[in-house]
């Protein structure tokens, strides 16, 4: 069964297929189409709505100034795709929309399928989708977003997959894995997201040249980027490499106890992180709990890089390495590590580092704070480049 989420139906296959689909296309930067984002950012911006982080955040990602500002970069030798279906994941609720919103900033049709489970932030942005497809002057625009859900179901991901000029799946490796064996015509493209680990790194140096009240706001921004997915996204870091000696990292671990911060797990969450942390020390005797509260951030000194992540589960769990130098930091690395979030290292270090890595493929480099921020470059992938197309014209 396929529910339309917009519409507010519910549909068998073969009765979708009967169903009047809009495959237009639209040219790119469309001022209608910037004034229905910028319109949607708008309410997302609503007092009732401004205790969702993750909907600030989109709000101001697509704030008029920096679409316009895409405009100026991506419009003039690009055209649409086509149709463009996009698979979602489960664990971040406003992923969705930025791959609908840049696709369809590129003139595209998009189909896109998010996860069955529910959630207030999913609602909210269905029923201002909802609002404001009741508006004459955003139908067109409306027209080219089909927003649905459904079970798992191979036979309907093929039938959507045989409409698409591009495939965009968000997912873990399995999910991936499964959907790549789901056949689409020869000339459509597919990107793949899927799981990928994040790391952090804080120099010890430049942490004890800060005050009291600095040190509290380096560790409240740690706390942002594992805090509001759980550290379920696939940025938030599951490991802290801290440039320096165990006992300067005591004044990090008094803030974690002193600070009232809640990561708001339920009961299930904080067990689950008891039995990772379990079963970590049954098959690994290098590791040792630096604090107990399970209630809040639970950091684990870990020194060698064996196999920990397969046990992590997030919900505030962050395994600590201990280094002297940034090129320890490699053994610990893989193919799958995204984002590095980072206090205290200049950018010749950095790059330094990154001039360093073989297998490794950290593709993205922030502050500490920022891990969680949307960029339209992930991944390594420039989504504006890969939801349009360039038409060579040679007139000579």
């Amino acid at each position: 069964m396929i529910k339309l989420l917009i519409q507010d139906k519910r549909l068998t296959l073969d009765k979708f297929k009967s169903y009047s689909l809009n495959r237009n296309v639209e040219q790119p930067f469309s001022p209608t189409t910037i004034e229905f984002i910028c319109e949607f950012s708008k309410e997302l911006l609503s007092i009732e709505f401004r205790k969702y982080p993750d909907l600030q955040a989109l709000a101001y990602w697509f704030r008029k100034s920096k679409v316009k500002n895409f405009e100026k970069i991506y419009c003039k030798n690009s055209s649409p795709l086509g149709t463009v279906f996009h698979i979602c994941p489960s664990n971040v609720d406003t992923i969705f929309v930025y791959s609908l919103f840049i696709s369809l900033l590129m003139g595209n049709m998009n189909i896109v399928r998010i996860s069955s489970k529910e959630s207030e932030q999913i609602n909210i942005m269905i029923s201002i989708f909802k609002k404001m497809s009741l508006i004459e002057r955003y139908k067109n625009v409306v027209s080219r977003i089909l927003l649905l859900s459904y079970e798992r179901d191979d036979q309907i991901t093929t039938f959507f997959s045989e409409l698409a000029h591009l495939r965009v799946f968000w997912g873990g490796d399995e999910s991936i894995k499964n959907l790549r064996k789901i056949s689409a015509p020869s000339y459509t493209r597919d990107i793949y997201f899927p799981d990928r680990e994040s790391i952090c790194v804080i120099d010890q140096s430049s942490f004890n040249e800060a005050d009291d009240a600095k040190k509290e706001i380096i560790f409240k921004s740690f706390l942002n980027d594992i805090k509001t997915f759980n550290q379920q996204a696939c940025s938030s870091p599951l490991r802290l490499f801290w440039i320096g000696d165990q006992a300067s990292f005591r004044f990090f671990l008094d803030i974690n106890d002193r600070l009232d911060y809640g990561l708001e797990l339920n009961n299930s969450e904080i067990m689950d992180k008891f039995v990772s942390i379990s079963s970590m020390s049954v098959e690994f005797d290098d590791l040792y709990l630096l604090n107990r509260d399970f209630s809040k951030i639970i950091f684990i000194n870990s020194p060698t890089p064996n196999d920990h992540m397969s046990f992590h589960v997030g919900n505030g769990l962050i395994l600590v390495t201990f280094i002297n130098e940034l090129s320890e930091m490699i053994p610990f690395t893989s193919p799958k590590t995204q984002t590095l979030s980072q206090y205290g290292l200049d950018r010749p270090r950095v790059d330094s580092l990154c001039l360093q890595f073989n297998e490794s493929q950290i593709d993205r480099v922030c502050k500490i704070g920022s891990a969680l921020d949307f960029d339209h470059v992930w991944d390594g992938k420039d989504l504006f480049v890969y939801f349009s197309r360039i038409i060579r014209a040679d007139y000579r």
